[in-house]
């Protein structure tokens, strides 16, 4: 199922940069994010586990 998938073109450093952050702080971000069950990492691809999940923490609650 693909649906909630997201194909992923950029490298963890490409990703950093665009957040403005080091790449080990957003490699561990995603590494929190799949340990939390929020997204899961299937290669190339980010799989939305809990949508409600990522938006309350995009939104800061």
């Amino acid at each position: 199922d693909n649906e909630d998938c997201i194909d992923v073109i950029l490298t963890r450093e490409e990703i950093a940069n665009t957040i403005g952050t080091a790449t080990e702080s957003a490699i561990r971000l995603l590494s929190n994010l799949k340990k939390d069950g929020v997204i899961d990492l299937l290669g190339k691809k980010i799989k939305i586990l809990n949508k409600n999940a990522l938006k309350n923490i995009s939104e800061g609650y």
